[in-house]
């Protein structure tokens, strides 16, 4: 009996730091994708390639069943943000093909909204801020 309640409690506590770390594993990939997304929302190299520089979404995509944990602001800000990036991704899309079929493409650097760095500081900051209130 003694053992039985000792492996439950081992298995609990295991699952428990399964979850932690699964979930700190999640931050880590969007936080390197937010900051990635930061430098081509900023860099002015990136900006002079605009249409070969696609916005990374692929952390987001892989782990948004998974997202729960997150407080609902950084949560809800950012589902948002992505909304955007995808928006710009397709815009990028429609260039390259476009130019694929020979058709001639205005290739001037485009702004990015100044609200759309700003969503991703936001987000940049509260994975951050998180990740140090979850580690140890």
């Amino acid at each position: 009996m003694i053992g039985a309640v000792g492996y439950a409690i081992t298995h609990l506590l295991l699952e428990r730091h399964r979850g932690k770390a699964q979930r700190l594993t999640i931050v880590d990939a969007l936080l390197t994708e937010t900051v990635e997304n930061l430098a081509i929302c900023t860099s002015p190299n990136i900006r002079e390639m605009w249409w070969l520089a696609p916005f990374k979404l692929e952390a987001y995509r892989a782990y948004k069943g998974q997202l729960w944990f997150l407080p609902t602001k950084v949560l809800t800000q950012l589902i948002a943000t992505v909304i955007v990036l995808e928006g710009c991704n397709i815009i990028i899309q429609v260039y390259q093909s476009r130019e694929g079929f020979g058709q001639p493409v205005d290739k001037k650097p485009t702004p990015i909204p100044e609200y759309l760095i700003k969503q991703l500081e936001f987000v940049k900051e509260e994975l951050t801020t998180w990740k140090k209130e979850h580690t140890r």
